[in-house]
C-alpha cells in the first residue's frame, strides 16, 4: 500500500485536465435601442445642520438665558454690565465683591446666545442682523428697569453715549 501512494501521486501529477472554450465564435452584437439607463444625481447639503439639530440649539439657548437671567439682572442692579445699542451687554465695570473673569464670562456667554438668536431672527425674517440688533435694543432699553446701564443715541454727536435709565 506504501508503495502505490506515490505511484498514484505521480499518475495524478503527469495527468492534465481537459480544457473547456468558453468563447464565442462570432461577437455577441447588442442593438443600443435596446439598453436604457438610469442616473440619480443628489446633492447634499453639506455641513448644513438639519431642522431638528437648529431647534434643539435655538431651544437649548433660550434656556441657557432663562438660566442666567437671575445672575445678568444682579450684575445690572450692581451697575456691572449694560445694554449697548447692538442689543448686547457691555461690562461697565466690575463692583467689588465681583471676580472680573465671573462677569466677563457671564456676559461673553449671554452674547453669545443672544447673537445666536438675533442671527436665527434675521434669516427667518429676510432681514439685515442690524435692523434686529437694533429692534433687540429698543426693547431691552424699553425693558430696562430704572437705574439700568444703557447706551443712548445722542442725535447731536450721531454716537451713542452711555445713561442710567431714569437720567435719560
Amino acid at each position: 500500500m506504501n508503495r502505490l501512494l506515490p505511484l498514484l501521486s505521480l499518475t495524478l501529477a503527469s495527468c492534465q485536465l481537459p480544457t473547456i472554450d468558453i468563447g464565442t465564435k462570432t461577437p455577441i452584437k447588442i442593438d443600443p435601442i435596446d439598453i436604457k439607463m438610469r442616473v440619480d444625481v443628489y446633492q447634499h447639503a453639506g455641513e448644513k445642520p438639519s431642522e431638528t439639530a437648529q431647534a434643539a440649539e435655538y431651544d437649548a439657548a433660550i434656556e441657557r438665558q432663562r438660566n442666567r437671567m437671575g445672575e445678568i439682572q444682579n450684575l445690572k442692579n450692581n451697575q456691572a454690565i449694560g445694554e449697548n445699542h447692538r442689543g448686547l451687554l457691555t461690562v461697565r465695570e466690575v463692583p467689588q465683591g465681583f471676580e472680573a473673569s465671573y462677569v466677563k464670562n457671564i456676559v461673553e456667554a449671554e452674547n453669545a446666545d443672544r447673537q445666536f438668536l438675533m442671527r436665527r431672527l434675521a434669516t427667518d425674517r429676510n432681514v439685515l442682523l442690524s435692523e434686529i440688533q437694533e429692534e433687540q435694543w429698543q426693547i431691552r432699553a424699553r425693558n430696562a428697569h430704572p437705574s439700568e446701564w444703557i447706551e443712548i443715541k445722542d442725535p447731536e454727536r450721531s454716537a451713542y453715549s452711555w445713561k442710567k435709565k431714569g437720567q435719560v
